[in-house]
């Protein structure tokens, strides 16, 4: 069995069971899978995490919400117009399609489940809206766009990202959403 120091073997836990719940989702990952990809007794795993529930809360904590959102840091250096850098963003997408959203997966499948996850799952929509709410506002003062509810145009954003990747899990394509990501582009930017 390999060794590890601490920080090391969570961090190699994380990111195994990461990508097991983002490729087969929760219900359909044991954590044998992930003890045996990981090389690690269950120890291991119970020295770091108390349970499945607590490692994909830490999941949504430490890598899918602080992933999503490093896509959007570089919104704050950008002295010119946000909205159409964020939509730049959103338009470069060109992976894992057939995968769908890490967070919008897990919204699907465990929002109803567990109060807890519920509530991670809830502040990483919560910090994307933020963002997006930002950025509108901000469009509105510089007279980018006309003067619409910034928070309901965030969920507006929000529903078209997570909508787009849905229907291209299904699909197993980019068309989706890239229809999706330009139709919103043609209702925002006139």
């Amino acid at each position: 069995m390999k060794k590890y120091n601490m920080k090391t073997l969570r961090d190699n836990l994380l990111d195994i069971a990461y990508e097991e719940f983002y490729t087969n989702g929760y219900s359909a990952t044991g954590l044998n899978k992930i003890l045996e990809k990981a090389n690690v007794a269950k120890g291991g795993l119970y020295h770091h995490f108390n349970s499945k529930k607590d490692l994909v809360i830490a999941i949504i904590n430490e890598r899918i919400c602080p992933n999503s959102l490093k896509k959007y840091a570089s919104l704050d250096e950008i002295e010119g117009n946000k909205l159409n850098a964020l939509l730049d963003i959103l338009e470069s997408r060109n992976e894992n399609f057939d995968k769908g959203c890490p967070l919008g997966n897990l919204i699907l499948e465990l929002s109803n489940i567990d109060d807890d996850i519920l509530k991670a799952l809830q502040n990483c929509i919560n910090s994307w809206q933020k963002i997006f709410e930002n950025v509108i506002l901000e469009a509105i003062k510089n007279k980018e766009i006309k003067d619409i509810s910034a928070y309901d145009t965030s969920l507006l954003i929000i529903s078209t990202i997570q909508g787009g990747l849905l229907l291209s899990k299904l699909s197993k394509s980019d068309i989706e959403y890239k229809k999706c990501i330009k139709m919103l582009k043609d209702i925002l930017i006139k």
